[in-house]
């Protein structure tokens, strides 16, 4: 699934982006839950809203961080979708929370009546939730990757002109014929040409003792 409004971002900002939305969502649909009809009926909740307002115009107040920051990811992320004319979960999850908040707005500036604040917010939240969860595994196995990639050999010997060479691995281009002492990591991958010997791929495999 995609992440809406992180364009341009590294991976450790959107992390913390996504950990301080699913903060604020988690944090104010408590008490939004408590207030709402599943607090008073089921739960038992009866402290009255603050400054004498209706328990759906607290609600409002409160869904409004929610909706307007936490949820916005997937507003913006289904309207990029709609642009491409594509359908994915961002949109799911934008029509899912937008309808029951929208519909719940509708009630409550018409009058008051069964509102959905709750469920649109608690939505967001666990939604939100899942991204950070996801992207948080996502940075561990970037960072796993990168750390690897290090491991590679910054100068590689290949063979031109019947000489030795030797080259950034960078450039090393399909073709090239490269020259491993014993010893020496490899560079890059390939297949072997001439000559034998052992390579340990431990770090590759995951094997504790080299392979």
């Amino acid at each position: 699934m995609g992440h809406g409004g992180h364009g341009g971002m590294s991976m450790d900002a959107m992390i913390r982006d996504m950990r301080n939305r699913f903060l604020v969502a988690l944090i104010l649909s408590i008490p939004i839950t408590l207030w709402s009809p599943i607090g008073r009926e089921v739960i038992g909740f009866e402290v009255p809203a603050p400054f004498g307002l209706r328990d759906d115009v607290f609600m409002l107040i409160l869904s409004l961080p929610v909706i307007f920051y936490s949820a916005w990811i997937f507003f913006d992320g289904a309207y990029r979708a709609l642009r491409a004319r594509t359908l994915d979960m961002m949109v799911l999850v934008a029509v899912g929370v937008g309808a029951g908040w929208i519909y719940s707005l509708i009630i409550t500036l018409t009058g008051g009546g069964e509102v959905f604040y709750e469920a649109a917010t608690v939505l967001a939240t666990f939604v939100l939730l899942g991204h950070w969860v996801e992207m948080r595994a996502r940075g561990g196995a970037n960072d796993a990757i990168r750390r690897l990639l290090e491991l590679a050999p910054a100068r590689a010997v290949v063979i031109r002109g019947g000489e030795e060479v030797e080259i950034p691995t960078s450039e090393v281009v399909p073709g090239d014929l490269m020259l491993i002492r014993p010893g020496a990591k490899i560079p890059t991958d390939g297949t072997v040409d001439e000559g034998e010997s052992e390579v340990d791929e431990s770090m590759v495999t995951g094997e504790s003792m080299p392979v």
